[in-house]
């Protein structure tokens, strides 16, 4: 997770997060976890940590967002639920 982020703010782009239950998740429909301000590496970690320690039984995607063009250039899952 922690070279993800890193990648991503190398490459420039903001970070954001989002989760869906089991049901959401088959339907495509996600819920921000909220804004992640990009003040540094750790404070993001930690607010990383924070959305997976209250979303331990949904699925949770880390998104990084081109300021610029206000597009998705990466998603990818980085909790499961246990089934």
């Amino acid at each position: 997770m922690r070279e993800e982020i890193q990648k991503i703010l190398q490459d420039g782009l903001k970070i954001g997060m989002e989760y869906a239950d089991k049901r959401r998740y088959k339907t495509g429909s996600w819920n921000s976890c909220g804004k992640i301000e990009n003040e540094g590496e750790k404070e993001i970690i930690s607010a990383v940590e924070n959305c997976l320690a209250e979303h331990q039984n949904d699925y949770v995607r880390l998104i990084g967002i081109d300021r610029n063009i206000k597009r998705r250039m990466v998603e990818k899952i980085i909790h499961r639920p246990k089934m």
